[in-house]
């Protein structure tokens, strides 16, 4: 028979051997809970990851769009559409030599603006692109007086001249000037000029004063050299 110490020392070495084994599955469960927590971390800290960079590229798309933005208004800056004149408005010039010079604008429509220029016994007819990015005059011909639209079926000339916008062959000079003039004063004119050698040695500029819903209301014709001389149209009178 087993005396009672044995029986002692083998149900002690038995309730070690259980509080091992069942400190080593907790520890194998800890273990495993650990790294399921530690993997779930992972994927979480991956997923905010992923959603900051996401968060990140539509912030950096939208500043990239804004600045696109403001730098096409940096470089345009202006509403050309709102330098329009009006339809059926004739405006009067005159020089100092006391020539006179029309402008009836015959029509308008969202793109362009036809205009009927008099001057002495010349008539031309013009069309301007007009939109709020530019001025372009892409129609031009001498001798035509009509004052019937033509907007739906001119042919555009071979070479356009751009006058305000991004490509313009004039220098956008000023958009803050005053003009005077006998029928009153006009604020914030925006100036453009352009230079030309068109007299062989000399230099000749071009100014127009382009003032809201009127259009152009002083034009400056300024050639240098010997035979030099200084012209200009101021406007008179609307109707």
């Amino acid at each position: 028979m087993i005396s009672r110490k044995w029986l002692f020392v083998l149900v002690a070495m038995v309730l070690v051997t259980t509080a091992c084994s069942n400190d080593s599955e907790q520890a194998e469960k800890k273990t495993t809970q650990d790294s399921e927590q530690s993997k779930e971390g992972a994927v979480t800290k991956k997923e905010d990851k992923q959603e900051e960079e996401s968060i990140s590229s539509e912030d950096e798309q939208k500043e990239e769009e804004e600045a696109k933005k403001e730098e096409e208004t940096d470089e345009q800056g202006i509403d050309y559409r709102s330098f329009r004149p009006q339809k059926w408005v004739v405006k009067t010039f005159e020089n100092q030599d006391g020539t006179i010079r029309t402008e009836t604008i015959v029509d308008i429509n969202d793109e362009y603006v036809q205009e009927l220029v008099e001057l002495g016994s010349s008539a031309t007819t013009k069309i301007y692109r007009w939109t709020e990015n530019e001025v372009t005059l892409v129609y031009e011909e001498n001798g035509l007086d009509t004052v019937e639209s033509i907007l739906d079926n001119f042919k555009l000339i071979e070479v356009s001249e751009p006058i305000l916008g991004k490509n313009a062959s004039w220098e956008l000079t000023s958009e803050n000037e005053t003009v005077t003039t006998p029928i009153g004063d006009y604020d914030e004119v925006i100036l453009v000029q352009k230079e030309s050698e068109e007299v062989v040695g000399e230099m000749t500029t071009y100014k127009q004063y382009y003032a809201s819903e009127m259009g152009v209301v002083k034009y400056i014709y300024d050639q240098t050299g010997e035979q030099g001389f200084t012209e200009e149209f101021i406007l008179t009178d609307v109707k």
